[in-house]
This record gives structure tokens, C-alpha cells and sequence, in this order.
């Protein structure tokens, strides 16, 4: 679909354009941004039947358009895909934290609805873990798995270990968020 590389991006829907500036890169051109300005890596941004292999590439016949995972309306990110979607997904205006929001709600509703799973590591699986109180290292590791499972049973969630959505509306709701 595009692709971001040393300032500038290219865009398949927008051919007729070129490269074109990619935000304001090149305005800063200090090395604190070569990660963000996709200096120092190219990324590449497939179509959902492109990331699933079903274009021609792939399987040699025409793929039939697919809308991927939709998002819910109270949650910023959708589940992950699980099946091709031929129809396009409702737009929903992006769910933010109340006025006098606690620093913790603030960090987590902009993550609400990722789906976090053993096995994975970065700034979400931190929040996650400021939110079922155990070290926020960024790694969902045994101690986290534990933990989660504990939460969720105590919020009458089923135990699973992973943060589906009832599980985000739930940790949602325990810091103030209201629907």
C-alpha cells in the first residue's frame, strides 16, 4: 500500500504523486528522529491480502478485496484479522480519556482493544502491566501471564491470559473510564 524511507513516502493510492515529504522530516533532521522518519529502516505497509498472501503474487488469481479486522467504537484497535472481510469497516471517531483523567487511563485508552499475549514486549504490555500491578518491564513473561489471569478472574473475566476486549473494557472501567 506504501512506504516510508528517509523522509518521504510513497503511496500505491496516490501514485500520480510520487514521493512526498513524510510529515515534518526533513524539518528535523537530527538523529533523535532517524527511527521516526524511517531513516535508519524502510517500512513497508501491505494491503491486508498482500500480508495474508492472497494477491496474484501469491496465488496467482485476483484476491477479492478485504477490508480487514474492524475496530469496535469504544476501543482504539481491533482484535487481528481471522478472516477476510468483504465489507468496509464503520468509522469511529477515536476514543480519548475524560477531562481529569488519571496519567495511567490516559496511557492506556490510546492502547484499548490490542490484543496482548505471552510472548510479547514494548510500551503497551508496560501499561498493561501498570494496570494489573506487577513490574513494568515490557515483557509479558510468566510473572504478567499470572497476574492477568488473576485479574481477569477477580473482574469475572474469563482467565486467559490475553487482553481481549471485554478485558480492556473492564480495565478501562476499574480506572474511570466511563461509557
Amino acid at each position: 500500500m506504501y512506504i516510508l524511507w528517509n523522509d518521504k513516502t510513497w503511496s500505491s493510492y496516490r501514485t500520480s504523486e510520487g514521493w512526498r515529504p513524510y510529515r515534518t522530516c526533513a524539518a528535523t533532521p537530527t538523529t533523535a528522529y532517524d527511527t521516526t522518519c524511517h531513516r535508519d529502516h524502510i517500512h513497508i505497509s501491505l494491503s491486508w491480502e498482500g500480508a495474508m498472501g492472497r494477491t496474484s503474487f501469491w496465488s496467482k488469481q485476483v484476491a477479492p478485496v478485504d477490508w480487514g479486522p474492524c475496530r469496535l467504537p469504544d476501543l482504539n484497535w481491533s482484535i487481528g484479522w481471522s478472516a477476510p472481510n468483504p465489507d468496509r469497516c464503520p468509522s469511529y471517531p477515536v476514543v480519548t480519556a475524560p477531562a481529569g483523567a488519571s496519567a495511567l487511563l490516559k496511557e492506556m485508552v490510546p492502547r484499548s482493544g490490542m490484543v496482548l499475549r505471552p510472548g510479547m514486549s514494548g510500551p503497551a504490555v508496560k501499561t498493561l502491566q501498570k494496570v494489573i500491578g506487577v513490574s513494568a518491564t515490557g515483557s509479558f513473561l510468566s510473572t504478567t501471564t499470572t497476574r492477568l489471569k488473576a485479574w481477569q478472574t477477580a473482574h469475572h473475566l474469563p482467565a486467559t491470559g490475553i487482553t481481549w476486549p471485554a478485558t480492556w473494557r473492564a480495565m478501562l472501567a476499574a480506572n474511570g473510564m466511563r461509557r
